[in-house]
């Protein structure tokens, strides 16, 4: 059976992207086996700085949060308060995923369950990297409030 040029090329084209994803998944499958906590290294750091952020926007909400009623509160510590809470929920989100991604330690199948981790990793990347994103913006959007409320507090200073 011959087979026209561009048939060719588009069959060639399927089996080239299969290697390279099964070259991936395996590639991942042997890094989740050999790990010691179960994760991929880029997993165990992006666990880190989910878990940092959680942290840091408990901390930062907190006080505004304690200091009275919501109705006491300006309209900039408020929509602090809600930026921080969105980002909690996009950190719970994204350890919850990863965590679904870790090879368990005790099992016996633990070759198989790898390579069922890193398929699983493969398919749900697209939407770690959206919550990567997600929480990326919410960081720059915290970080221009406190800076507006530090320059706000600073010029009420000066004419107070």
């Amino acid at each position: 059976m011959v087979l026209d040029p561009l048939t060719a090329l588009s069959v060639a084209g399927t089996v080239v992207q299969f290697v390279d994803f099964s070259t991936k998944v395996l590639i991942k499958s042997h890094e989740l086996f050999t790990s010691v906590t179960g994760a991929s290294d880029v997993n165990r750091q992006l666990e880190f700085i989910a878990s940092e952020i959680l942290k840091l926007t408990t901390k930062v909400s907190r006080p505004l949060q304690l200091e009275g009623a919501p109705e006491g509160s300006t309209e900039d510590e408020q929509a602090l308060v809600d930026l921080c809470h969105e980002c909690s929920l996009d950190s719970k989100d994204l350890l919850n995923r990863l965590e679904r991604l870790r090879v368990k330690k005790d099992g016996k199948l633990r070759k198989w369950q790898s390579l069922q981790k890193a398929i699983e990793a493969a398919w749900a990347k697209d939407e770690v990297d959206l919550l990567v994103t997600r929480l990326s913006g919410f960081k720059e959007m915290i970080n221009m409030r406190v800076l507006i409320g530090l320059r706000c507090a600073e010029n009420r200073d000066l004419f107070d």
